[in-house]
């Protein structure tokens, strides 16, 4: 129905979904899934069933650090093969 809110996936379907996002994270850093990631711990942080203020506490914690690597990732021009903005890193010669 219209202005109905839309059903909440179960929990634990909240937290496989984070973990499978993370993990692919890992293979393809596309900011579209960092976005989802995002998105799925704010909803893992306010989801009616988590009554675990350490999950809580964690999620916004990590949605934090999230949202600063995806900035990283949209600041940055080009990165190195391991996804460091190249001018973060340091080139002098020592």
């Amino acid at each position: 129905m219209i202005g109905e809110l839309p059903e909440l996936p179960e929990l634990d379907v909240v937290i496989a979904s984070l973990l499978f996002l993370m993990t692919r994270h890992t293979q393809n850093t596309d900011p579209t899934i960092c976005r989802s990631i995002i998105e799925h711990l704010a909803l893992l942080e306010r989801h009616p069933d988590c009554s675990s203020a350490a999950l809580k506490n964690t999620s916004k914690s990590l949605k934090k650090q999230w949202r600063g690597l995806m900035s990283l990732d949209t600041n940055s021009l080009s990165s190195d093969k391991r996804g460091y903005p190249i001018n973060k890193i340091d080139t002098n010669v020592h």
